[in-house]
């Protein structure tokens, strides 16, 4: 599994993550991949206006794992 964070990203980022977590087709260098983060809490009106969010995902193909 892979995990990352978004960083710090201003509030309104949360449109992009609620966008990706329902995406039917994500692509981490050029892999299929499968959002294992169920739910997320989408911040909005914090004192500094800056986030860190932060998803998992896994391979969705088993063909990384075969030498040929």
């Amino acid at each position: 599994s892979i995990k990352c964070n978004t960083g710090w990203v201003v509030e309104g980022y949360k449109e992009v993550i609620k966008e990706l977590m329902m995406s039917e087709k994500i692509l981490i260098d050029n892999e299929p991949v499968k959002l294992r983060t169920k739910a997320t809490t989408l911040f909005k009106h914090l004192n500094d206006k800056t986030i860190n969010y932060e998803l998992e995902f896994e391979y969705a193909n088993n063909m990384l794992n075969y030498v040929v």
